[in-house]
């Protein structure tokens, strides 16, 4: 790949790999800008009328101050049926399995677990596991689980 000159400033640049064959203007910012700058102005000159569209005609309609509370004031269905879309929307329970309320309490039962387990540190070692796995049960399960000892069958 040779070294290009670049439109705006003049100077040699070593083009970009991918675009070489169509990079015209070097990597400066200010060069990068006049081009951009350069380019909208002849899409301009090119679509005179495209930003006078619509506009016009309808500032005289949306532009003037109290407009909602008119439209309000004259359609009293449509502010109480919002009114209830509202209260419905905020007051809806959360749907799915992960609700932020049941996520956050799980967190704290499990700090919980985990305190009440570090915190026996004079107990056997058997005695120890026994409160991991109810902790872990009972945040799996939500119900409180049973003994393990009366789960191991006596010799």
């Amino acid at each position: 790949m040779s070294e290009k000159r670049c439109k705006i400033c003049e100077k040699a640049f070593r083009p970009s790999r991918r675009h070489w064959k169509t990079q015209e203007v070097c990597l400066r910012k200010k060069c990068r800008n006049q081009v951009k700058k350069n380019e909208q102005q002849s899409w301009l000159r090119k679509n005179p009328g495209y930003f006078k569209g619509r506009y016009p005609s309808q500032k005289g309609h949306w532009d003037f101050a109290g407009y909602l509370r008119e439209y309000r004031g004259k359609h009293p269905g449509y502010v109480s049926k919002d009114n209830l879309m509202r209260r419905k929307r905020r007051n809806r329970p959360e749907q799915g399995p992960c609700k932020s309320a049941d996520i956050q309490e799980l967190v704290h039962r499990r700090e919980k677990a985990i305190f009440e387990v570090r915190s026996r540190r004079g107990i056997d070692r058997q005695e120890t596991i026994r409160l991991q796995l109810d902790g872990v049960l009972d945040l799996l399960g939500g119900v409180k689980s049973a003994d393990i000892q009366e789960l191991v069958p006596r010799r």
